[in-house]
């Protein structure tokens, strides 16, 4: 089973897609970060497709 970088790096040597890092405001004035990812990657797990991964990271 590929992980998710593998299937990052893998579509986007295939593809001319954007992969960009976003945070958001949250009400509690924490900034969780995510990656964001465009045209959206299909999932290798669940077979899925996906526009955002969240990094378990805040600011």
């Amino acid at each position: 089973m590929a992980t998710i970088r593998e299937c990052i790096l893998k579509h986007h040597k295939k593809e001319d897609g954007k992969v960009h890092i976003r945070k958001r405001k949250l009400t509690n004035g924490r900034k969780p970060l995510m990656v964001d990812f465009s045209p959206p990657l299909r999932n290798p797990e669940n077979g899925k497709s996906m526009r955002f991964e969240f990094l378990g990271l805040s600011l």
